[in-house]
């Protein structure tokens, strides 16, 4: 029989196994199995999968243009691979054919502005520096496709601001609209209206805004925004728009672009405001789940390891908790430590469920000033079926 102080040793082993086992994501129990470390008396057994989700194009890139999808294996992660190599990054758009044919590109900085200005390319990368380590989530990441709408890069590019700089504008500019080629248009003669979202320019500033132009030290592939895509750190992927090639200054009237309609409430707006000026910040909120529930043997006893991230937010989490309903109550994540809010923090937490059944893994932030809600409504809970205790 395992006891819990043989599960507390095993736990003790866990940092690493997170490492050993997370690259192992995609391989079957029989490979996971070959290079799993020896440890006395221990034998992985299975991974329980989760109930009702898909796999649609986990790992596999499906259609094009528009409805070009690849989502990450997120069961993958491990603590190193916390930056996502760019042939799985995931993508929610692909390359617009229609801007095969383009070959002058450049940035227009116009509006309210006292002369329209064309940056080409080779001015932006003359002032391209490093941006670092950012993580990037749709908005609309589910479990059709295992969660997989998220990954992360380290980037490089212009600062926006520095960019603006070089802008005389009139002094009622108050925001900014990113405006990037919409894939998903084409009135016959080329792309149609753009895609596109509405900044103050403090947004900008704080969220460290950028055009990017290299990704994991490599030139931006096609799919993923080339020649260049804005990026916002902490802020939901709808608002990264990719193939820029428009930045106009506007004033507090300044409506709501279609974009930021058609996401209003998966940014948890309040209702779909018609101006820019009453949508609020599309920051992604600290979130967790679970990546992998493990099934091993001790000696003769069963035991589950439920491994999980956590991401997003603007402070460190000092405790996460974990509840396995029916069970009852919630316990602090065994394995958790925050330490950066760039990438995903990754945790483990070791389980022995009182009897077989169908059980939902849920994780809680408990701290009054950290708004939440994807969590609090059970957005990213995951239920797997237990058939032996």
């Amino acid at each position: 029989m395992t006891s819990r102080r043989d599960i507390l040793q095993w736990g003790v082993r866990a940092g690493a196994l997170l490492a050993l086992f997370g690259g192992q994501g995609g391989a079957s129990l029989a490979q996971r199995r070959s290079s799993s470390p020896r440890l006395a008396g221990y034998e992985l057994l299975d991974i329980v999968p989760f109930v009702g989700e898909g796999r649609k194009f986990v790992g596999i890139a499906e259609g094009e243009g528009a409805s070009r999808r690849l989502a990450l294996d997120t069961s993958t992660l491990t603590t190193q691979k916390l930056i996502t190599p760019n042939e799985e990054f995931f993508v929610r758009t692909g390359y617009p054919k229609q801007l095969e044919e383009r070959k002058d590109w450049h940035v227009a900085v116009q509006g309210l502005v006292h002369e329209t200005r064309a940056f080409p390319l080779s001015e932006l990368a003359s002032m391209t520096e490093p941006l670092g380590v950012h993580l990037l989530e749709c908005a609309g990441s589910t479990r059709s496709s295992y969660f997989g709408l998220m990954s992360a890069a380290d980037w490089k590019g212009v600062p926006l601001a520095r960019l603006l700089d070089k802008v005389a504008s009139r002094p009622e500019a108050t925001r900014v609209l990113v405006s990037g080629v919409d894939p998903g248009v084409d009135l016959g003669s080329g792309p149609g209206p753009e895609a596109g979202w509405i900044f103050t320019l403090e947004e900008l500033a704080l969220a460290g805004a950028a055009l990017a132009f290299e990704m994991n030290g490599v030139p931006l592939a096609k799919d993923h925004g080339a020649p260049i895509r804005l990026i916002v750190p902490g802020w939901y992927g709808c608002v990264w728009i990719k193939w820029v090639d428009k930045i106009v200054l506007v004033d507090d009237a300044s409506e709501a672009t279609p974009q930021m309609l058609e996401y209003a409430t998966r940014t948890q707006q309040v209702g779909v405001p018609r101006l820019a000026r009453d949508f609020r910040p599309a920051m992604i909120e600290p979130s967790a789940m679970a990546v992998r529930v493990e099934k091993w043997s001790h000696d003769g006893s069963i035991f589950y390891r439920v491994v999980g991230i956590l991401w997003g937010g603007d402070r460190l989490i000092p405790v996460l908790e974990i509840g396995l309903d029916p069970e009852p109550g919630l316990e602090p994540v065994e394995h958790f430590r925050h330490e950066t809010n760039d990438t995903w923090t990754l945790w483990s937490h070791t389980w022995r469920p009182v009897k077989a059944g169908r059980y939902r893994i849920r994780l809680v932030i408990d701290e009054p000033d950290i708004r939440s809600w994807r969590m609090a409504v059970g957005y990213y809970d995951r239920s797997v079926e237990i058939d032996e205790v």
